[in-house]
């Protein structure tokens, strides 16, 4: 019999090649992977609702991994948070049923991409945020981004072609955020259904 967990969990990704497990580098998923297999002697490779890229961070991946032993959801992150990385930790632990799976049961994924407008970037938001030197005309943003919501065909932002690139875009918020060197912050946050790929 096996026990099926769903973990919600944050990290710094500022070291790793993204989630997948990889041979060019240290990744998300086989950190997490060593510290099920230290806690539980279990060899797992944990399956996640999404694959981010390098140095991207996460605020709640969803991920989920199936073991023998029935643990505790307490046990279970005190646990996995001891054995990993500081830069990742385990929000939440969930028993689920065994059909479950991050990526088919999932309803929607947001983003947050974080820009730092003005001649000088903070030290602090370097590792969190892209440095555009030149002000941008947040009308004109407002304005473009307008033809991106609703359902349709995301082929050209692709990197390489996908079964069904048909995805729903519900929303996309700028907050602007200022500093005492009048430098300003993009916030664009928008939260992607992939329903759509899940059902077709």
């Amino acid at each position: 019999m096996h026990y099926t967990y769903k973990i919600t969990l944050s990290y710094d990704g500022t070291l790793y090649f993204g989630w997948q497990k990889t041979k060019s580098g240290p990744s998300i998923q086989e950190s997490l992977q060593n510290a099920i297999f230290s806690l539980t002697q279990e060899t797992i490779l944990p399956e996640a609702a999404s694959r981010t890229d390098r140095y991207v961070h996460a605020r709640g991946q969803v991920a989920c991994f199936s073991l023998e032993k029935n643990w505790s959801e307490n046990a279970l992150q005190k646990g996995l948070n001891a054995h990993l990385p500081r830069d990742i930790r385990i929000l939440q632990v969930e028993k689920v049923e065994n059909q479950f799976h991050p990526t088919l049961n999932a309803l929607g994924k947001e983003y947050h991409y974080h820009l730092s407008i003005g001649p000088v970037q903070y030290p602090v938001h370097r590792l969190y945020s892209w440095h555009i030197y030149q002000d941008l005309s947040l009308d004109a943003m407002k304005e473009a981004v307008r033809f991106l919501i609703g359902t349709k065909d995301f082929s050209a932002f692709a990197n390489e072609s996908k079964k069904n690139p048909i995805c729903t875009l519900f929303e996309i918020d700028f907050q602007v955020y200022r500093n005492n060197l009048k430098n300003r912050e993009y916030d664009k946050k928008a939260l992607l259904n992939l329903s759509q790929a899940k059902l077709t």
